[in-house]
């Protein structure tokens, strides 16, 4: 008999983290998943710590890469060897919270309408000490892909989808250090998302972690957004280099100058005006569309949402919006700054 959920999961000089990693994936309070981990051609002792692993383990299935092929590469062959009804992704550093398969499995098995969901992310150190943040995504399916076509709208190491979703639709991974970005956007063109209320995993930061090479990563990234803007027919209202700029919201922000801000601003309130139109957003979904915005905001500024040691520099920003796309969450933040 065929799994519920298949869990994949590509290897690449992790051997540090992994007996963690994967003992978090056999605790799991669903115990109806197979493992299937591709060792990406490491080149250190991560082969040697599966094959002691898996010998504890039949849930775990290996398998090897001869060279190194990254992570799409990878997925995609773990998904030609899938027998999961669902599959969950599990990066080989973090570590997944007891219950959160059988939470995730559960949203799949009551709403057949949803193709994808995540959940919230706490984050620790290489050392397993936790840090001071947790990522957060919108929970409903309106927000979520109104964010997707600009930003992913899901944590991509707490993904679970349909396989028979990506099976009928030749859906596959691409763009390696955004694969997930692609997947869950793929998935939305089929189906709704849904984002847990609640922490599935535990993150690690640490120098080897993909999320360093950030540079790399939004290239790809702008790939996958111009893609999710043609997709919808949005490209001939959003050039490639208005999606560009409203992309430079968060992670390339403060580079832009006072009138690329403005004009960034301008872009902003209009996708807003077209979410409304074009994806029917109440006005408070709106809002929370917003909100998505300024949170990148504010973590391009490095300006965590507990310390407000950057007040000058956010005040700025927001005076620099004309038609108050932001500002009236500067007025919800910061009470008494002036916008009152």
């Amino acid at each position: 008999m065929d799994p519920k959920v298949t869990v994949l999961m590509g290897v690449f000089n992790r051997e540090s983290y992994l007996e963690e990693t994967i003992q978090s994936v056999l605790g799991q309070s669903l115990g109806d998943f197979e493992f299937i981990i591709v060792d990406d051609a490491s080149t250190d002792h991560s082969w040697e710590v599966l094959q002691q692993q898996a010998a504890r383990d039949r849930r775990i299935r290996l398998m090897r890469n001869e060279a190194n092929q990254g992570a799409a590469p990878t997925y995609n062959r773990i998904l030609a060897e899938a027998r999961g009804r669902y599959i969950a992704t599990q990066d080989s550093d973090d570590i997944s919270l007891p219950q959160r398969l059988e939470k995730q499995a559960a949203v799949l098995e009551a709403r057949p309408e949803v193709t994808v969901v995540g959940g919230f992310a706490s984050l620790m150190d290489s050392q397993g000490r936790p840090l001071p943040r947790t990522l957060l995504q919108p929970t409903t399916d309106k927000v979520i892909r109104a964010q997707a076509l600009l930003f992913n709208s899901f944590i991509g190491a707490t993904m679970m989808g349909r396989r028979q979703t990506m099976a009928d639709h030749g859906l596959q991974y691409r763009y390696s250090t955004v694969e997930d970005f692609y997947m869950s956007s793929a998935l939305l063109r089929y189906g709704q998302g849904v984002n847990l209320d609640e922490i599935l995993i535990k993150v690690r930061i640490h120098g080897g972690s993909v999320s360093n090479f950030w540079e790399k990563q939004e290239s790809l990234a702008d790939q996958v957004s111009l893609e999710n803007f043609a997709l919808r027919g949005l490209d001939h209202r959003f050039g490639q280099e208005d999606v560009l700029l409203m992309r430079r919201v968060g992670l390339r922000g403060l580079a832009l100058s006072a009138e690329e801000r403005r004009r960034q601003l301008d872009l902003l309130a209009d996708f807003l005006d077209c979410m409304r139109t074009e994806l029917g957003l109440s006005r408070a979904e709106v809002h929370e569309l917003s909100h998505w915005i300024l949170v990148r905001v504010l973590r391009g500024m490095s300006l965590p949402p507990h310390h407000w040691g950057n007040l000058p520099e956010l005040l700025r920003l927001l005076r620099l919006d004309p038609r108050t796309t932001l500002g009236y969450l500067g007025r919800k933040l910061i009470p008494g700054d002036g916008f009152n």
